[in-house]
């Protein structure tokens, strides 16, 4: 979606340029987000390794929110991809 974005980023300010650009931008904001959490749940993780302690060491919330936010967004993307195609407008 981004790389999509990228493509069509000019001087046009469109509704359709417009969704893509929050949508790369939401994201990319996520993705971070995601990012940030798995670096902190590592650090925790190897703190109660080195102190010993009991688990559990397994993050249980993250694989189900990434795999939400994953198909929430290919559903997204795809159902942009499905109304320009009916509606006939170039990719």
């Amino acid at each position: 979606v981004a790389g999509h974005a990228h493509r069509h980023w000019g001087t046009e300010l469109s509704a359709r340029t417009v969704t893509i650009r929050i949508l790369a931008l939401v994201m990319m904001l996520i993705s971070i987000g995601m990012a940030s959490y798995a670096a902190v749940n590592f650090r925790r993780r190897s703190r109660m390794l080195q102190q010993k302690l009991d688990g559990p060491y397994d993050s249980r919330a993250l694989p189900v929110i990434l795999t939400i936010v994953l198909m929430a967004f290919l559903f997204i993307v795809w159902i942009g991809a499905v109304v320009s195609y009916t509606h006939g407008v170039p990719a």
